[in-house]
């Protein structure tokens, strides 16, 4: 806001607005909104991908998965990739470490080298939705290859896949089915938008 004069005791004032979306480094675009009074940042839209080990669920689970990635679609862009469970091409009594091993190649494979990883795992450091935000915009900030949430099989991660993450978090001190951790965490990634872009569906 620019004062321009003052006439009979009322000051008179330009409102200068800035963009909603503007370019960064790089031709990356970054999000900010000006409707909201909550707090917010400009965040670079790098592609987020959510990566998870498992079989094909069903079309109902799907469904559900479908419409929380639309979500966060209206934001970023953003894909599951799905990586196949280990000891499926072995024989069936494969030990959990050869199953993590396999999953482990697989999936770094999908990852790629310069992609930011955040592994969720039980036995990472727990943060609240605010947190989980905060971290998520850094992370855009550091990497132009895309962002990466990965979502063990039944054994968890290999010691591989969590010494590339740049960042082991837990979603909840229990352990939970893949499918469920998937729903957990596309909600928490359409949450973050919402957190960083000012919007009131978080309270």
């Amino acid at each position: 806001m620019v004062r321009l004069a003052r006439v009979a005791g009322i000051d008179l004032v330009c409102l200068c607005v800035t963009p909603l979306l503007k370019r960064g480094a790089h031709g990356v675009a970054y999000f900010r909104n000006l409707s909201s009074s909550k707090s917010r940042r400009a965040v670079r839209r790098v592609p987020l991908r959510l990566l998870y080990v498992g079989k094909p669920a069903d079309a109902s689970f799907e469904h559900v998965c479908d419409t929380w990635a639309a979500k966060v679609r209206r934001y970023c862009p953003f894909e599951e990739v799905r990586v196949k469970p280990g000891g499926a091409s072995s024989a069936k009594n494969a030990s959990a470490d050869a199953q993590r091993v396999e999953e482990a190649g697989r999936a770094l494979k999908a990852v790629g080298r310069d992609s930011y990883l955040f592994v969720l795992d039980e036995r990472g450091k727990s943060v609240s939705s605010e947190h989980l935000a905060k971290l998520y915009a850094e992370a855009c900030d550091k990497t132009s290859d895309g962002v990466v949430f990965a979502i063990g099989g039944p054994y968890g991660w290999h010691d591989d896949v969590r010494s590339r993450a740049q960042q082991t978090i837990s979603l909840s001190p229990l352990v939970l089915n893949h499918q469920v951790a998937r729903i957990v965490t596309l909600e928490a990634l359409y949450r973050s938008w919402t957190i960083l872009n000012g919007e009131p569906y978080h309270h």
